[in-house]
Parts: C-alpha cells; sequence; structure tokens
C-alpha cells in the first residue's frame, strides 16, 4: 500500500482504538489524556485481527505480552520510551504542526518510492498476512 496511516493520539486508544493505533506507519501523541491499552484479555477474548502480532513487533515480546496479559494502560511519555509511539508533544497543537510538516514533507516524493520504502520496512517488520489470526 502506497498509503501512509498516521496515528495523532489525543485521548485513549483501547481495544479495537490501539489495534489500528498498532497498524498505522507512525504514531504521535499528546502527554496530558493519552492511554493506550489492549484490555480484552480481563474480558475473555485475545486482541483481534492480529494485534497482538504488530504490538509483538512494535516493542518487542516480552512488553507486548506484559499490557497485553495485565490490561494495564500505558501514558504517552512511557509509551514513547518503549516505541509504541513515535513522539510525544506537550499539546495538541504542537502535535498537529509537526504531523502536518512531516505530511508536506513526504507529499513532495515520489508515491512509487514511497510504496517501495514501506514494502521494505513492512518485510522486516511486520507480520505476514498467514501469521494474523
Amino acid at each position: 500500500m502506497t498509503k501512509l496511516p498516521i496515528a495523532a493520539i489525543y485521548g485513549r486508544a483501547r481495544a479495537v482504538g490501539n489495534e489500528f493505533l498498532s497498524s498505522c506507519d507512525m504514531r504521535f501523541a499528546t502527554k496530558r489524556n493519552t492511554l493506550l491499552g489492549q484490555p480484552e484479555v480481563g474480558l475473555g477474548p485475545v486482541p483481534g485481527a492480529g494485534r497482538s502480532q504488530y504490538l509483538s513487533r512494535l516493542i518487542g515480546c516480552g512488553r507486548a505480552t506484559e499490557y497485553i496479559l495485565s490490561a494495564n494502560d500505558i501514558g504517552a511519555e512511557e509509551a514513547e520510551k518503549i516505541e509504541w509511539i513515535n513522539k510525544v508533544f506537550d499539546t495538541e497543537k504542537e502535535m498537529l504542526e509537526h504531523v502536518e510538516a512531516l505530511v508536506s514533507c513526504i507529499a513532495h516524493f515520489l508515491h512509487g518510492a514511497i510504496g517501495a520504502a514501506k514494502e521494505s520496512i513492512n518485510t522486516a517488520s511486520q507480520p505476514s498476512m498467514t501469521d494474523l489470526k
């Protein structure tokens, strides 16, 4: 896919919201109000559509196991430290300005080059479709 999903979070992203977040190419958040989590195991199911695999590849197996099995939430600053999100900002305005500048820069590149770069990165970092459950 040549599209570049970028998440900008100002609030909670839990369960399906965090599953979507984990599948985005880049994730940015604000310090205030942001909480991420995967509470499904506490309710019975496993995070769906391969999201436990995506999260494991983002933050490592040990950390993914900790957050998925404990159903604990994580704040934006800690999420940045463990690379659940790319970067954390003090305000929503700062975050959106950063994302807009980033998108503006990327928009100047050839779509084919963006797609090839994404394919190369995804080969090493994302689960295959057969791994997704």
